[in-house]
């Protein structure tokens, strides 16, 4: 690792450190990198952990700032970005396929610049000069990025565009291909060539800026949210306000605003959209006896009990997201309530403030609190008939499974039908007529509707 010419020690702030523009944090010992916006408490966003041996490269964001907090015994050595020397690739290589792969999970962020992800790509690119054909989606034959200098045609990525002799490098990486928009001609290389000839620094300087101004988009889109957030809660304080002033006065109450009716907490929020993939429905008065200084578990607890459900803890352990479950509650390393929902054989992460959900994945899963929520029905209301009470909870839980069940039942049953059915027809018809091939054909069939009825045997065993 390079030494800072300076001759600074490193750094081991007990905060948060602001990354500057023009210089590459040298992490020692891990970190955690975060996007806040600026003057606002509680904005932070987890981006990344940033490994020991990595770097950070310092960037101007409009109205949000980046951030490094070293974890403990950690340190940080800030360095010019032209002073990196030798290491300059390898760092921009880190950072590059490290800041593209999070960049993708930003709410509010590039999925107009991310279209062409969806295509399958349908060319793998080389060092050297190479031909793209109109509509050739490129990736780079490795996990490592290439730099794609322009030649011919107009080629475009979710990191830049290449019209002209003029454009910077465009860096080009499986979750970044690069699409010939017509027959276009490319010069891809290394971060070592670019840096040999001395362009690296300036190439990166052009990826940093366009990080920059998605992060600038995401803190213009937060800012947005929260000052109707505010607004809001203006409403609410008027209505309230409004309220006790009639209640004192023995008039009748005005009303609710409208704008008032749609607040909600975030936590509310994310157990609402968890008991509506369970199929369950909250009712309006949910939140009543939620305490604001109370602990989440607390809170959420309360809630689900105001709807007749209950909360589980549970703790997200090794692929969790690779595994079927119910829906839970979990937060975000800021404190930020998600819901984490199934769906199919994959899960999808939702946030209370309206950003498109996400599919989770390793890199996802390591933004999220080890811990989260299950929601389940309660066991309750037996009255006077326990035994209606609990047919009516059994089948509510198992109605799918018992749905299978029966269904797996009836075709077996089916089948088994067919099997007297056709040695009956074998013993009275084929064999007596001679017709040696009919004889085949009734065998083989028979033989089919045995092995049947032998896996809708099992199947019906093992659930």
């Amino acid at each position: 690792m390079p030494n800072d010419p300076r001759g600074a020690p490193p750094l081991a702030p007990a905060a948060f450190l602001t990354c500057e523009p023009g210089l590459a944090y040298l992490v020692r010992g891990g970190a955690d990198l975060f996007a806040g916006v600026a003057g606002r408490a509680g904005s932070l966003r987890l981006l990344a952990d940033i490994p020991d041996g990595e770097a950070v490269f310092g960037m101007e964001i409009a109205g949000a700032a980046l951030l490094l907090l070293p974890r403990p015994g950690a340190s940080l050595l800030p360095v010019p970005v032209e002073d990196l020397g030798a290491d300059l690739a390898r760092l921009a290589d880190a950072w590059v396929s490290r800041a593209v792969d999070r960049a993708r999970h930003l709410p509010h962020s590039v999925a107009r610049d991310l279209r062409v992800l969806d295509a399958p790509p349908t060319l793998i690119l080389a060092d050297g000069e190479g031909e793209l054909p109109a509509g050739a989606v490129a990736i780079p034959p490795g996990e490592r990025p290439l730099w794609c200098l322009w030649r011919q045609g107009r080629l475009t990525g979710p990191w830049g565009t290449l019209e002209g002799p003029g454009d910077a490098p465009v860096p080009v990486l499986r979750t970044a291909p690069l699409h010939a928009l017509d027959d276009g001609l490319v010069r891809a290389c290394a971060s070592e060539d670019l840096a040999r000839k001395g362009q690296l620094v300036a190439a990166l300087a052009a990826f940093n800026s366009r990080i920059a101004a998605r992060l600038g988009d995401w803190s213009a889109a937060e800012g947005a949210a929260f000052g109707v957030h505010l607004a809001r809660l203006a409403n609410a304080d008027a209505a309230a306000l409004t309220t006790a002033i009639d209640e004192l006065t023995e008039r009748p109450a005005s009303g609710v605003p409208e704008a008032a009716l749609g607040l909600e907490s975030p936590l509310l929020a994310a157990l609402r959209k968890v008991a509506q993939a369970a199929g369950a429905t909250l009712p309006p008065d949910a939140a009543r006896g939620g305490g604001e200084g109370e602990d989440d578990e607390e809170i959420l607890t309360v809630f689900a009990a105001n709807s007749g459900l209950r909360v589980r803890r549970v703790r997200l352990s090794g692929a969790w997201w690779k595994t079927d479950g119910e829906g839970m509650v979990g937060h975000l390393r800021d404190g930020t309530p998600v819901a984490l929902l199934p769906q199919g054989r994959s899960w999808r992460l939702w946030r209370p403030d309206g950003a498109p959900a996400v599919r989770i994945d390793a890199a996802v899963a390591g933004t999220l609190d080890e811990h989260a929520f299950v929601l389940y029905r309660g066991f309750e209301g037996t009255g006077d008939h326990p035994g209606r009470a609990l047919l009516r909870f059994v089948l509510t839980a198992t109605r799918r499974d018992m749905a299978l069940i029966g269904g797996v039942g009836l075709l077996a049953g089916l089948l088994g039908m067919a099997s007297p059915f056709l040695s009956g027809m074998l013993v009275q018809s084929v064999i007596p007529d001679g017709v040696r091939s009919e004889v085949a054909q009734v065998v083989i069939a028979m033989l089919a509707v045995s092995m049947g009825v032998m896996g809708f045997e099992l199947v019906r065993g093992l659930t």
